[in-house]
């Protein structure tokens, strides 16, 4: 496997919120992965370490998107939250479990 910093790709996936979502938890762990079997690009990507803060951020986020306070946000804004959680969740589950 390697990096290629000018491929390009493009796709068209019509997607649900909730399947947005779900593909970004879906990254989220993929990326823990990539760090344990290829360190070396993860660290070209600038993915190499968790920010310290991350667990935390992903908790607050999760509290937020269950707060009827954010229905004010709008809705692009609420998915922007959900995915960013969702993302983090993801991440904080590899860390936990693993392959």
């Amino acid at each position: 496997m390697g990096l290629n910093r000018q491929a390009l790709a493009y796709h068209y996936h019509p997607m649900s919120p909730e399947g947005l979502i779900g593909r970004e938890y879906t990254v989220g762990y993929a990326l823990g992965i990539l760090r344990e079997h290829y360190p070396e690009i993860a660290r070209d990507l600038g993915l190499g370490r968790d920010a310290p803060w991350r667990d935390l951020v992903t908790r607050i986020l999760g509290w937020m998107c269950r707060t009827p306070v954010t229905r004010h946000l709008g809705n692009e804004i609420r998915l922007r939250l959900a995915c960013r959680e969702s993302f983090g969740r993801g991440m904080m589950d590899h860390a936990q479990h693993g392959d």
